[in-house]
């Protein structure tokens, strides 16, 4: 009787663990990039996914409209997914490929932007299209995540944290476009008159000095804790230079003593947060120089300082002689990111020409991170000699041919989708909350 009453507890034991099982299979799916629903293909006018429900219908409308005047007022195809889980994946590669596979952006601008969340890791990753990638760099984006999305979510305000990123990369689109509209426009007048020349060379400059101070101040105010401003501060010590002896050599007297008097505001401001010890909370940090910066950096850090594709600054507190080592913005380099120790040490090794189902051409790059010997395949567009014909076009209202699997980390999919066809370079920023 009792084995009778043991085999049938167990019995019961099994199926409540199959029920649920079963119940959380439902409830937690995990998402591949290929069975990410792409609303695009409906409706022109959603660009956020939400599969599991996250959302409310009216705070996916909300954010939708935000994306939509993105695009209309600067061209940028901007998508927002909101996964339940990924699984095993990492949320680079699997954005990377989600990105690529959707085609977001144009063929020819590359301008895609792709924000993804995942809910279960509790993480949120900007994509960006090669086209972008001067504008919102890795710094920005990571910027924009921490300032304005993750205290909102953190309080599981995901509508909020999703649309004020939405409008601070509007405000980082809005500022670009004005400087570079001020540019070409500064190229473009005729050199009839010499004083003509040279007053309207003044003005122009004397705009670019606005812009700048302009611009600068705004990301001083998004400034507020030690490890940001440690980042800013030696960028903001060499725009002051630059802009203070370029004015004083043009005679633009007055601009360079707004200068100065800005320069002085600025530093009162930030060198108080430099100074910060995170460790004591003392203001006694202090740089070090090169050489023992390097002491303080990993073996990673190390090699991208020595290959420039990374510049790291150390800074040390006289008071509990903690360290805070920081990497600044990224200088070109044709090192990119290394999907598996996250560290700017991949190369390319050598490159061949492959062509999907449909014929077009694309460009295999096999690479090699110098770092961690990680090694992986990547497929770009040939755009020099592309096969597409003239309906091209059309190609982005359907899915597009799969490309040939690259090995783990790799990026390969399609270009189809209701999306331009555009491409990313592996560009971004990961959060989390």
């Amino acid at each position: 009787m009792k084995a009778l009453r043991s085999i049938g507890l167990r019995l019961l034991l099994f199926v409540c663990g199959l029920m649920l099982s079963g119940f959380f299979g439902v409830y937690a799916q995990v998402y591949t990039p290929e069975n990410v629903p792409n609303v695009q293909l409906r409706d022109s006018l959603r660009l956020t996914s939400d599969p599991s429900g996250t959302l409310t219908e009216a705070q996916v409308r909300n954010i939708d409209r935000e994306l939509v005047t993105i695009r209309k007022a600067h061209g940028v195809e901007f998508a927002v997914v909101l996964l339940p889980s990924i699984g095993d994946r990492d949320i680079e590669s699997f954005s990377n490929d989600l990105f690529r596979l959707w085609g977001l952006g144009s063929k020819t601008k590359d301008n895609g932007l792709l924000l993804l969340l995942v809910m279960d890791r509790r993480q949120v990753r900007f994509e960006v299209g090669y086209g972008l990638e001067g504008d919102l760099t890795d710094a920005t984006s990571h910027k924009i995540q921490r300032t304005y999305m993750l205290p909102h979510f953190k309080n599981g305000d995901y509508e909020s944290g999703i649309i004020s990123g939405i409008r601070a990369v509007g405000h980082v689109l809005a500022d670009s476009s004005w400087i570079a509209e001020e540019q070409n426009r500064g190229r473009q007048e005729e050199d009839d008159l010499m004083p003509v020349v040279i007053v309207l060379f003044g003005i122009f400059v004397f705009a670019l000095f606005l812009s700048f101070i302009s611009s600068t101040f705004k990301n001083i105010a998004l400034v507020r804790d030690p490890y940001t401003a440690r980042r800013f501060f030696p960028h903001v010590k060499s725009y002051f230079k630059l802009s203070i002896i370029t004015s004083f050599l043009l005679l633009l007297w007055p601009v360079t003593l707004i200068l100065l008097y800005w320069r002085y505001r600025a530093f009162k401001r930030i060198k108080p947060l430099v100074a910060t010890c995170l460790n004591c909370y003392q203001q006694t940090m202090a740089l070090l120089p090169k050489e023992q910066t390097m002491q303080h950096l990993t073996r990673g850090q190390r090699l991208e300082m020595q290959l420039k594709s990374r510049y790291y600054i150390a800074y040390q507190c006289s008071a509990c002689s903690a360290v805070d080592a920081v990497d600044l913005a990224r200088t070109e380099t044709s090192y990119k990111r290394c999907p598996n120790c996250d560290h700017f040490t991949m190369k390319v090794d050598s490159q061949s020409i492959v062509r999907d189902q449909r014929g077009r051409r694309f460009i295999r790059a096999y690479r090699s991170c110098i770092n961690c010997s990680y090694i992986d395949e990547e497929d770009r567009e040939d755009r020099g000699e592309s096969l597409l014909d003239s309906n091209a076009g059309l190609l982005g209202a359907i899915a597009g041919a799969v490309i040939s699997g690259a090995a783990r980390g790799g990026s390969s999919g399609s270009y189809g989708g209701g999306f331009g066809g555009g491409s990313s370079g592996g560009g971004g920023a990961t959060s989390g909350w």
